[in-house]
């Protein structure tokens, strides 16, 4: 505005002096010309009063000239003046943009460029400053490696302007490269030719190597999942399956194609379960923690196991709705006869030390210290540091972090109580995420308890970048499991996604150049264009078949197929829509049920279909021998036949339990057609196929198995007579617990019978504490089949006492289970005397230092050993030696005399 008023004030000081120096050229004028008057009278003294007018009039004309002329530029100037202040604005704000910037002119040479642009480029803004823009900007692409065309060169050609692209990379003035971004756009002046180009760049390396590391965390996640040795599901909030990992197939049977997309309540959850489940599953989306959830299932192979199950919340994202992850964990106790060690080792080694999570070992000791006791391998690993310098220490002094938090008291309340807790910790640094871990605490023993930790910090970044992004919007149809396309009513495919392309056999680029029918069997072609047919013209809404494709190695594929057709505004086909789905593996999964029904006919175990009338309507070649009648007869038989134990009126009730329990197993007996009965072990299994109910079952003969184990009872029972004759004491500890004790341990020990076999009972809290670990290294030498030689250690009696004991162990067999035998000695009374023996000894020792030296003749009885002394008395050895020297005397027993007198020692 200043400007404005300057130049105004100079136009109008301008027309004053005109109008002067125009006053004053009329009067020299007329001076030269007429030499009438003085020179000084003709300027304003001697003038006509109208000629001095008129003078004036011409002034006055030019200043009137001077002011009209400023006004007409005002509005100009003061546009100008704005512009000027603006392009100083939009200059600063260039200059400090996070965005590379590059101004050039018509001719490509730069005249701009700001900060960023110096730090992306490796140039100063002077050093660039009228040089060519191929100069500073040298750019090849980042797939060829060939020399890319200069976008600003590009603009000013062709007046349009660049949008952003990837794939570029700079070479900056240090000869480095760097992945870029950019786009240019061209200036124009008033009459629309063009001035020049802007260039805007960024460096994209960071955002790329974040891309790559996302992705890599998220096929470390999947892989993590795959392998866990727990079943991992994940589920929508209205229970569908969306995860369904490889142990889970293996538990339930299901492949994952077949489980995804299926209500995992009515699937998978027995009935009575569902209620209490899908309230867990609600109470874990609203944002409280889950309580936990235990039931027993059938696994694919007929087994009932219990299972506890951990159920997390998914957090909401752009592309996908909340959800929820369920984990379950194995946690049967019952273990079978045969592979109760091995199963041992084998949960030792899986959930342990090969565990992928973390897992930290806690002893709560009776005045509330937390003490560590040691940490699986993947802890170390997760943690990077070795866990072993905090083995004896409290939770506290181990880990500083965990004082002020509620940590130490939900650790202290799993090893008392039995609490399950579970939590996420999620550490940030610069609004980053620096470290993520699901824990869960949970009771091991009574007063012992393990903290579970698993590295979930991909996890939570990529939930994280997963929010700031919509890239993942393209998963609905790029990365779908299964094949989709849109295709033309003449057949042509328009758009695909990847996993069709899989299907199919061919790259994207081919397929888009084909119909369907080319890549569709010969054999299936007809039937297929039918269904089209129909649905163009409004016979059919969507329809589902089984086809086959082409593969482009020849190969042939077997499909589902769902396809929709999908009309425009005036209901003209526009394309269809369809679903493909890989069955491949399902045709294999029919041809092996033929071979599994092969198998089956022929099997060592007799099979049976029975119906709801406990009829045969199937039965294999072993069932045939085993009874000894044909196949012919048994079908025209029932279960009440053969089975005395199920005659007619037992048999709806076993029918409706078989419904309600799906499968169990029972013990039975079979009567054979010559009427002999031999003993069976039966699985029964319910199904219902085609709206038919079958109880399919499978017997085995134990009669062998039977005889083993009366044998074994028999054996069981000759132990128990010895036992309880024996002056030692005698217990047997399976998995743990104590299952017999023998009378002398409840004399010694002051508990009964009662309170051993408690399952409550701790039976380490019969061992003195400092011999706590040793007992326990003892046990673990035995689990690993090693023999362990008698050992001392100490009991702790119910009031408290310390008993003195050597224990001699073995592993046994007891009530058909691999066991720990003990056998226990009291030898505190022989521990007293050895003390006391080694007590007088010393005092002897120093005794003998001090005695003084009696010389001379002393007379002693050769009986009783005692000494006459100068008088003529006899005294007994140890007043005569104290009265003469400083010698003091104690009474002890010397080894031999110990043996003598107590030969139990």
């Amino acid at each position: 505005m200043k400007n404005v008023r300057r130049i105004r004030l100079e136009i109008i000081s301008l027309s004053v002096l005109f109008g002067f120096l125009a006053y004053i050229l009329d009067v020299v004028l007329e001076y030269y010309t007429f030499h009438e008057e003085g020179f000084w009278n003709l300027l304003i003294f001697n003038v006509p009063p109208h000629e001095l007018f008129m003078r004036f009039l011409i002034v006055t004309v030019f200043v009137m000239f001077g002011i009209f002329v400023s006004g007409l530029f005002s509005s100009r100037l003061n546009a100008l003046s704005a512009l000027s202040a603006t392009e100083a604005k939009l200059t600063a704000i260039l200059r400090c943009t996070g965005d590379a910037v590059i101004a050039a002119d018509a001719s490509g040479h730069i005249s701009f460029m700001n900060q960023a642009a110096e730090k992306v480029t490796g140039w100063k803004a002077n050093e660039a400053s009228g040089r060519s823009i191929d100069d500073v900007f040298k750019i090849v692409d980042a797939i060829t490696g060939e020399k890319a065309a200069n976008p600003v060169k590009k603009v000013i050609k062709d007046g349009r302007a660049v949008s952003m692209t990837n794939h570029k990379i700079l070479v900056r003035k240090d000869n480095s490269e760097i992945l870029i971004g950019d786009s240019a756009a061209p200036v124009f002046n008033e009459s629309g030719e063009i001035q020049g180009a802007v260039l805007v760049f960024r460096d994209e390396s960071e955002r790329k190597n974040a891309r790559l590391e996302i992705k890599k965390s998220e096929q470390k996640f999947h892989s993590i999942i795959q392998t866990a040795p727990n079943v991992i599901l994940q589920l929508s909030p209205d229970y569908k399956i969306q995860e369904f990992n490889p142990e889970a197939e293996r538990i339930y049977g299901f492949k994952r194609e077949e489980a995804l997309g299926k209500d995992y309540l009515e699937m998978f959850v027995p009935e009575d379960d569902r209620e209490y489940f899908g309230g867990e599953i609600k109470r874990v989306l609203s944002g409280e923690p889950s309580m936990g959830y235990k039931n027993t299932i059938i696994t694919n192979g007929g087994r009932e196991r219990n299972y506890l199950w951990s159920i997390n919340r998914i957090p909401d994202t752009k592309d996908y709705p909340a959800g929820v992850t369920v984990t379950g964990y194995d946690i049967t106790d019952r273990k079978s006869v045969n592979d109760s060690v091995r199963e041992s080792e084998e949960k030792f080694r899986n959930v342990v030390d090969s565990s992928p999570m973390g897992m930290h070992f806690y002893r709560l000791e009776p005045n509330g210290r937390l003490i560590f006791e040691g940490a699986n391998p993947a802890a170390d690993k997760l943690l990077g540091l070795d866990n072993k310098q905090f083995i004896g220490k409290t939770i506290e002094e181990a880990f500083p972090g965990s004082k002020g938090t509620e940590i130490p008291e939900r650790y202290r309340a799993a090893a008392l109580d039995g609490e399950t807790w579970q939590t996420e910790q999620v550490n940030y640094l610069d609004e980053k995420i620096k470290g993520a871990f699901q824990v869960v605490a949970f009771q091991t023993a009574k007063n012992r308890m393990v903290a579970s930790f698993f590295d979930i910090t991909e996890q939570k970044i990529i939930e994280k970048e997963l929010k700031e992004s919509e890239e993942r919007f393209r998963s609905t149809f790029e990365q779908a499991a299964v094949g989709i396309a849109h295709v033309a009513p003449d057949g042509g495919l328009i758009r695909i996604n990847q996993r069709f392309c899989d299907i199919a056999g061919y790259t994207r680029e081919e397929l888009l150049q084909r119909t369907f029918q080319d890549i569709t069997h010969p054999d299936d072609v007809k039937r297929d264009i039918g269904f089209l047919r129909r649905m163009v013209s409004g016979d059919l809404k969507t329809h589902s078949i089984e086809k086959r494709y082409c593969r482009k190695d020849g190969t042939v594929v077997w499909v589902n197929l769902t396809t929709t057709l999908l009309r425009d505004q005036n209901n003209k086909p526009k394309y269809f829509i369809s679903v493909i789905e890989d069955i491949s593996n399902r045709k294999k999964a029919e041809e092996t049920l033929k071979r599994t029904q092969f198998s089956v006919d022929r099997s060592v175990d007799a099979v049976f279909w029975v119906d709801p009338d406990a009829k045969f309507t199937d039965v294999n070649e072993a069932a045939c021998k085993a009874l000894g009648y044909s196949n012919k007869e048994l079908l025209n038989m029932t279960v009440h036949d053969i089975d005395p134990n199920f005659p007619a009126e037992v048999w709806p009730s076993n029918w409706e339990e078989l419904k309600r329990k799906g499968s169990f197993i029972i013990e039975s007996k079979h009567k054979t057609k010559d009427g002999r009965i031999f003993p069976v072990e039966i699985a029964l299994h319910y199904l219902k196929i085609d709206g038919k109910e079958y109880n399919c079952a499978f017997a085995r003969d134990i009669t062998d198995r039977k005889r083993a184990e009366e044998a074994l009872k028999e054996s069981e029972e000759k132990f128990r007579n010895v036992a309880e004759q024996s002056p030692n004491m005698i217990f047997i500890n399976r998995l743990g617990k104590i299952v017999y004790v023998n009378n002398r341990c409840e004399e010694i020990l002051g508990y009964n019978k009662e309170e051993f076999y408690s399952p409550n009972f701790d039976f380490f809290k019969l061992i003195a504490p400092e011999y706590i670990q040793m007992v326990k290294k003892k046990y673990d030498k035995h689990l690993k089949g090693e023999d362990v030689e008698p050992y001392e250690y100490a009991l702790l009696a119910s009031d408290g006492r310390k008993i003195e004991v050597i224990i001699n162990t073995k592993i046994i067999r007891y009530e058909g289970e691999y066991s720990l035998l003990g056998i226990v000695t009291d030898i505190t009374e022989r521990k007293k005397a050895e003390e006391l023996r080694e007590k007088l000894i010393a005092d002897l020792q120093k005794a003998a230092g001090e005695i003084k030296t009696l010389s001379g003749f002393i007379p002693i009885c050769a009986s009783c050993k005692k000494i006459r002394d100068d008088e003529g008395y006899w005294e007994q050895i140890e007043t005569y030696i104290m009265e003469r020297s400083d010698a003091e005397f104690s009474h002890g027993l010397c080894p031999e005399c110990s043996k003598k007198l107590y030969p139990d020692f």
